[in-house]
């Protein structure tokens, strides 16, 4: 895990929905170990587990340009985030 973190906008069935992510690189991983080796290996694709852990608890909007404005004010209360403001799904 990463303590890389982020201010997420994705977008979903409800609506648009924003969090701060840490280690947001963890979306598009899975770490699998095989039993048979004990050898790790990662698979790139989105990761549903993590999707939902980031956005669970987060507020919907129905507008994109609300859901901006919310990140851009998560991101002012933060003060700094590594990857600044990122669209997932884009």
């Amino acid at each position: 895990m990463s303590a890389d973190n982020c201010i997420a906008i994705c977008k979903f069935r409800q609506g648009w929905k924003v969090a701060h992510c840490q280690g947001i690189e963890n979306l598009w991983s899975w770490m699998l170990k095989d039993k048979n080796s004990g050898e790790v290996f990662v698979i790139k694709k989105l990761n549903l587990r993590m999707l939902y852990k980031y956005f669970a608890d987060s507020k919907v909007y129905k507008i994109k340009s609300r859901a901006l404005k919310a990140a851009m004010d998560m991101y002012n209360k933060i003060g700094f985030v590594e990857y600044g403001i990122i669209e997932i799904g884009r």
